[in-house]
């Protein structure tokens, strides 16, 4: 399917990408000038369809119109000359074509898609004209004398013959798209088939091999039966080593109930142990604006900007440091390092908006007063 798709952008592509001569696209330059200056203007002023538009027509008092008017004219230099670069390339291209593009954005949505399509339709309708347009005057046709004996079939063969080129033509010029569209159609429809045939295949063979396995347990029972017999055999010897393991250590257990008690003192200890070292660090992300943090702000070390680590002397004292390495996460830190870093921190470099990392040099110190940790030291940092 994806082929499919493929193949139908690259038949529009080429449709699109036919090159204009240079006095049609001159043409379609000022039918787009004059559509856009109009809708500008938020009034008629020509008839885009009769006449073409010129700088004197717009008021002198109407700066920006007259400069979208120039930035339009000035795509007559352009060296992309077709349909697709007039309706669609010049509102999208911020970089090149800024006043258009500003003009584009205005006009979002419906209305921009109504300037695309006049645009288009007279793009269309003017090559259609073109192609069956009537000869020069000067062109040569057959005569036929005004005093004529020939039969009323005779002239209406002769005119015939005159205009039948022009027919055959015509046809296929405008249905190339329709021809185009009927052949992708035609390969959408032989691929579909092609892997409809080939998941058919494959569940086939996956069937035959299941259908192989089952006949091959029904062939062999009592292979089965062998394996189940053994295998209960083994589970009634471990049962019994178990059995005389568990009468060791009900021996075991019975020696050991004078050391209960040291046990459970030994037990509350370790308990104690591993929530000291598990509450010596904690994580924090965005300071306040008076450089403190709030003890409930808390966070996860994935989340984190700063790391804390406890004095195990005096708990209520923490050292922090920058610990945030994610890249994405530095460059929202350096652009507003006003509300991140200043806050908290002594940049010992200047601020560079390339910034990879942020090295601590010194860690910082934070007192822990009532529910919030207060700097008392700012930790020193640099831009890396």
């Amino acid at each position: 399917m994806r082929n499919i798709l493929l193949i139908y952008f690259l038949s529009l592509s080429f449709l699109n990408g036919q090159e204009l001569d240079k006095a049609k696209f001159e043409e379609g330059v000022d039918f787009v000038t004059c559509i856009c200056i109009n809708t500008a203007s938020q009034k008629e002023i020509v008839d885009c369809k009769k006449d073409i538009i010129r700088q004197s027509d717009i008021p002198a008092g109407e700066k920006a119109t007259i400069a979208l008017f120039q930035e339009l004219q000035a795509l007559k230099k352009e060296t992309r000359k077709n349909a697709s670069f007039l309706s669609e390339e010049i509102f999208e291209n911020e970089k090149k074509f800024q006043k258009i593009n500003a003009f584009a954005k205005k006009r979002k949505g419906a209305a921009l898609d109504t300037i695309k399509l006049k645009i288009k339709n007279f793009l269309t309708t003017e090559e259609t004209q073109f192609l069956t347009s009537d000869p020069p005057e000067n062109s040569i046709e057959p005569a036929i004398p005004e005093e004529t004996s020939q039969p009323l079939e005779v002239l209406n063969t002769i005119e015939e013959k005159k205009q039948k080129p022009i027919m055959e033509r015509s046809f296929f010029e405008e249905n190339s798209i329709l021809l185009i569209l009927s052949a992708v159609l035609i390969i959408a429809i032989i691929y579909v088939f092609w892997v409809h045939w080939n998941l058919k295949k494959k569940f086939q063979e996956v069937n035959d091999r299941i259908g192989r396995r089952v006949k091959i347990s029904k062939d062999f029972p009592s292979s089965n039966q062998k394996i189940e017999s053994k295998t209960n055999s083994n589970l009634e010897n471990k049962i019994e080593e178990l059995s005389r393991k568990i009468l060791d250590l009900e021996n075991t257990i019975a020696k050991m109930q004078t050391t209960e008690n040291l046990e459970k003192n030994l037990s509350t200890n370790m308990l104690q142990a591993k929530s000291q070292v598990a509450n010596e660090v904690f994580y924090m992300a965005v300071p306040n604006e008076d450089g403190s943090f709030d003890n409930d702000g808390k966070t996860s070390k994935e989340a984190a900007l700063y790391e804390f680590i406890i004095d195990s002397q005096n708990p209520s004292v923490a050292k922090f440091s920058f610990t945030a390495k994610d890249i994405k996460i530095i460059q929202s830190v350096v652009d507003y390092s006003q509300s991140y870093i200043n806050p908290v921190c002594e940049p010992q470099n200047a601020l560079n908006q390339n910034a990879k990392q942020i090295v601590t040099i010194r860690p910082g110190i934070a007192e822990k007063r009532n529910d919030k940790w207060i700097i008392t030291n700012k930790a020193q940092i640099k831009y890396e």
